[in-house]
């Protein structure tokens, strides 16, 4: 679908225009695009991810209740790059930062990630980091 607006500043808009039409002409195709908008948002449907589907975000765990390999700690699911669980035979390049029983690994953000935002995946390390500190020193 093409856009119907084009942003002139952070919070103005103006109708995406082609050659010849008059803003008029794009009236109908806004008015539905935002009744569509509103429909979802008041059926509490309309989600704004923190970030893009396959950016890097940073995911805790815990090595106990984790389905994780123990050399690359790589997630269950995601592909270990050496096929071993063993950390002295480990060929691994993606090693994640280890805090004790505690680590954090790069992980491509994904749709299953959405309930765990803050609370085991996050934006950047150092929020990661944080969360780990806190667990370590017992808080929630």
């Amino acid at each position: 679908m093409d856009r119907l607006t084009k942003r002139v500043d952070e919070w103005t808009y103006e109708p995406a225009l082609n050659d010849g039409e008059r803003p008029i002409d794009k009236f109908n195709d806004v008015l539905h695009a935002l009744g569509r908008f509103e429909d979802v948002q008041e059926q509490e449907r309309l989600v704004v991810l923190p970030c893009k589907i396959g950016e890097r975000v940073y995911k805790t765990y815990n090595k106990y209740n984790a389905a994780i390999c123990t050399c690359c700690m790589d997630m269950a699911g995601l592909g270990c790059e050496c096929a071993f669980w063993d950390e002295e035979k480990c060929t691994c390049t993606n090693r994640p930062d280890r805090y004790g029983d505690y680590g954090i690994a790069s992980v491509g953000f994904d749709y299953k990630h959405i309930p765990e935002i803050d609370k085991t995946i996050f934006l950047t390390h150092e929020a990661a980091e944080s969360a780990l500190k806190t667990k370590s020193t017992g808080g929630d």
